[in-house]
């Protein structure tokens, strides 16, 4: 089970953009996903399946992911790290840069980043927050997707 917080990457995944199939992709809605979430045993989503997170790379998109993650805590949620490691790849290598975050962090989401960024390993976590907290800087989550699409094209498989 995969839950993506943005409707494009959510329809891209949905359309075998990324070569994988899901038994189930959920779009979040940014933050409704958390009160839509309580509908879980209702879809037959069990506490033993294992459900994936993927979000924008701001404090805004881990927030949602920590408080996912601590309101539903018999659940096992953890983060798509697969497709954070791509785009954060393709950010050391220059490939794409971050914009700026626009407005205010908001109090809470300070907060809770570090631990929301535990599942990342030190150094990654700490260069994370730096970006977000320090620089401003953000990532979206379709970054990835555009990154994907774009090496499909130019090898040829579409």
């Amino acid at each position: 089970i995969l839950i993506v917080e943005n409707k494009d990457t959510y329809f891209r995944i949905k359309n075998g953009i990324y070569g994988k199939e899901y038994d189930c992709v959920i779009y979040g809605a940014g933050w409704k996903i958390i009160r839509a979430f309580s509908l879980a045993e209702e879809t037959g989503i069990m506490e033993t399946d294992s459900i994936e997170y993927f979000g924008d790379i701001d404090p805004e998109g881990f927030a949602i992911y920590y408080e996912l993650k601590t309101q539903y805590a018999s659940y096992s949620i953890r983060l798509k790290m697969e497709f954070y490691e791509k785009i954060l790849e393709a950010v050391r290598e220059s490939e794409r840069k971050p914009g700026k975050i626009r407005g205010k962090i908001q109090n809470r989401a300070r907060e809770v980043l570090p631990s929301a960024l535990q599942e990342f390993d030190t150094e990654t976590a700490d260069f994370l927050q730096r970006m977000m907290l320090k620089n401003l800087c953000y990532i979206p989550q379709e970054a990835e997707v555009e990154n994907t699409t774009r090496r499909i094209r130019s090898n040829g498989v579409t």
